[in-house]
């Protein structure tokens, strides 16, 4: 009983090789790599992912709850650079100091009388640790002769106490 070329798998591979010219190998190649930039750049942002949840779910918020769910992707997501972020490309300790960051500043926005101190840590989110260290600094010698915020005061220091610990 003769078998074909064909009928040995390993045969089959290199015949099916065979049939395909370089040039047909290359256009191959150039379409696949085509392929996943295209899908690269579909890739969803994390603020897109943000976006896409909170839409999705308005019915079941109240109109205050995703009002405020859409500002906090305007002020706070999406001029982040984890909310620019490729979604797939985010890691979970980017996230974790995005949240940190985000309680420093949202801690200072609500308090009245103090939009000086809320825009001057407006920068921090992303900044170096020691761009952070010196806007803390700014933050407790503003906050120094003002006795009414107190607890704020106690927050920034240990915000302070902890910056070393920041990678």
């Amino acid at each position: 009983m003769s078998r074909s070329i064909a009928s040995t798998p390993h045969a089959w591979k290199q015949l099916r090789h065979s049939e395909h010219t370089p040039q047909e190998r290359q256009r191959a190649a150039s379409a696949r790599a085509r392929a996943q930039a295209v899908e690269e750049q579909a890739a969803p942002t994390v603020g897109g992912l943000v976006e896409r949840y909170t839409e999705a779910r308005e019915r079941q918020l109240s109109p205050v709850t995703h009002r405020e769910y859409l500002r906090t992707l305007r002020v706070d997501i999406r001029a982040s650079q984890l909310g620019k972020m490729r979604a797939k490309d985010a890691l979970r300790s980017q996230v974790r100091d995005f949240h940190a960051r985000l309680g420093i500043i949202q801690g200072c926005e609500d308090l009245a009388g103090l939009d000086a101190l809320a825009q001057m840590l407006a920068g921090a989110p992303g900044a170096p640790r020691a761009q952070l260290e010196e806007t803390v600094r700014k933050a407790l010698k503003w906050l120094a002769d003002k006795p009414d915020h107190k607890a704020l005061v106690a927050q920034l220091e240990l915000v302070e106490i902890n910056l070393p610990n920041l990678k």
